[in-house]
């Protein structure tokens, strides 16, 4: 028997599927079936018909949404009331509940780059069918256990959220992008001084390389108009701003790309010296670092190199079986199917 494709359309009907599911012990994975992927009768199950933003509160900064929503729906809603969900997805991530079952968006801030601060509460759906809040519905009324945060990238090991609650900020006045060719080592750890020091202006770091194209670091930048043209230019002037802006390819090769993916996390300066050194031995197909977030992505061919790269010398290395088989696999951000790892490293 195959997998089974359900798309509730209100959170009584999601509640059924899943106790339903939970009373016959069958396993539940979200998104299409693939034949590859999913076990012989499994439940699919896709929220793409949850896709109402329910609430929108300019007042306290607040959104209620149905967890499907799609990301550019929510966008086109907000900008009525001149409000943005600082968040940006992966490529892939279609909807919200995507981005956060598998943790991996990054928050579009400087001062607070974590998905997990823009997300205030939520709606979930447990296994036996019970219903429960988790956080609250405005900034300051949340107490207890924090199943909000804890549920973030568990990828529904707490229960399926079925609704929302969404920290929001209002639209900066302003917004540039800054492509900086990274020349020399020194450099890198220059741009990173220059955005932490302005962390109320400097949304995003990246740091991305293919090996047809140069370690390029892109600063997003927004806020007063004043500020951001006045660190704009400054950019300018200390560095070689180039107009390739390679991050958005990189992303999509390490979101697509046959070849395996690595994802690690550790501190901003660890972060850059992953990069450079990735791009230098060139084991990669693209690799993608982000400071701010303490994240970063890489996909390639050989993927026991590139964890070793990662890992550094003196490191304690970490075990790959061979063929690299799956980890920790992120169903949300790639194919199902596709061999997987997250690094971790100290911060």
């Amino acid at each position: 028997m195959g997998s089974l494709l359900l798309s509730p359309a209100s959170i009584d009907e999601l509640r059924g599927l899943i106790t339903v599911a939970g009373s016959h012990s069958t396993s539940i994975t979200f998104g299409f079936p693939t034949r590859s992927a999913t076990p012989n009768g499994s439940l699919q199950l896709s929220l793409r018909r949850l896709d109402r933003v329910i609430e929108i509160d300019p007042e306290n900064l607040t959104a209620r949404v149905e967890a499907g929503v799609p990301h550019p729906t929510l966008s086109a809603a907000l900008a009525e009331f001149n409000l943005i969900w600082p968040v940006a997805p992966m490529p892939g991530h279609e909807s919200l509940v995507d981005s956060v079952l598998s943790g991996l968006a990054l928050g579009n801030s400087g001062l607070f780059p974590d998905l997990r601060h823009w997300v205030l509460g939520a709606t979930v759906v447990a296994r036996d069918g019970l219903i429960f809040q988790a956080g609250g519905r405005t900034i300051k009324n949340s107490s207890g256990y924090d199943l909000t945060r804890a549920g973030a990238g568990a990828g529904g090991l707490f229960g399926v959220p079925a609704e929302l609650q969404l920290r929001l900020e209002r639209r900066p006045e302003v917004d540039r992008v800054a492509p900086v060719t990274l020349s020399v080592n020194n450099e890198a750890a220059a741009v990173l001084a220059l955005a932490t020091a302005n962390l109320d202006l400097v949304r995003r770091l990246s740091v991305a390389a293919t090996p047809a194209h140069p370690l390029t670091a892109r600063l997003t930048l927004a806020g007063r108009s004043e500020a951001v043209d006045s660190l704009s230019s400054h950019i300018k002037t200390q560095h070689s701003v180039s107009d390739d802006d390679i991050e958005d390819r990189a992303l999509t090769l390490c979101a697509t790309a046959g070849d395996s993916l690595v994802s690690w996390t550790a501190g901003p300066h660890t972060c850059l010296a992953i990069a450079r050194e990735l791009h230098r031995q060139q084991p990669a197909s693209a690799v993608v670092a982000l400071p701010m977030q303490r994240r970063g992505f890489v996909t390639g061919p050989e993927p026991n190199r590139i964890a070793m790269i990662i890992v550094g010398s003196g490191a304690t290395p970490i075990h790959l079986p061979d063929g690299f088989t799956s980890i920790a696999p992120s169903k949300l951000l790639v194919p199902p199917s596709r061999p997987f790892a997250v690094v971790p490293l100290p911060s």
